[in-house]
This record gives C-alpha cells, sequence and structure tokens, in this order.
C-alpha cells in the first residue's frame, strides 16, 4: 500500500505555519490602523477644556507670534482642534452646553 498524500488542507496550515510572521504584522498593523481610526472620536470633557486652554493661549501668542497676528479667534480655535485631534464641531457643542459664556463669544468668530 502506497503512503498517503497529505490533504490539500495540511498543506495549506503547513504554508500557514511557515508564514506566520508576516501574519503577526498584519495583525499588528490592523491593531494600529484601528487605534488611529479612533482619534477623531467624539471629545470628551477632558479634550475640551484642552482645546479651549490652548485656544487662550494661541490667542495671546498672537499678539506677539508673528505667524499668528493675522488670523482671527475662529482661526486660532479651528487650529487648536487640530492641535489636539478632534473635531470642532463636538467641541462646539459641548460649550454651548457647558460653558454658555465662552461659546456666547466664540460663536460669532466661527461664522
Amino acid at each position: 500500500m502506497a503512503p498517503s498524500k497529505p490533504s490539500h488542507f495540511s498543506l495549506w496550515l503547513r504554508r500557514l505555519w511557515r508564514f506566520r510572521p508576516s501574519l503577526y504584522s498584519v495583525a499588528l498593523t490592523a491593531f494600529l490602523t484601528a487605534g488611529m481610526l479612533h482619534c477623531n472620536a467624539e471629545p470628551n470633557k477632558t479634550d475640551v477644556q484642552r482645546v479651549k486652554e490652548e485656544f487662550l493661549f494661541l490667542r495671546f501668542q498672537s499678539r506677539i507670534q508673528p505667524r499668528f497676528q493675522g488670523l482671527s479667534d475662529g482661526q486660532l480655535f479651528r487650529l487648536a482642534c487640530k492641535n489636539n485631534n478632534v473635531q470642532c464641531d463636538p467641541v462646539v457643542d459641548e460649550l454651548k452646553k457647558n460653558d454658555p459664556e465662552f461659546y456666547g463669544v466664540l460663536s460669532k468668530e466661527l461664522k
């Protein structure tokens, strides 16, 4: 009796086992990509506070730094959102709910 040929499935498993380091790199790449997509998630209260502080800092710097001198408050606020990697619209909505005085001053510039 002649020895039986290996099945296609067992050959596939052997090939898969041979390339396991590359599978790890694919899995790691997928995990990191998923993490990067999460970077622009909805902002929480800490994000809103950081954007607000960054905006106030940029507004102060706009009197000193030539690169910020021609920018409006709306542009500085968008820059603060960009620097903190958050979307501006949800931050503005949070400010509208939690800090209406600040929102009232800022909303005139964002139109």
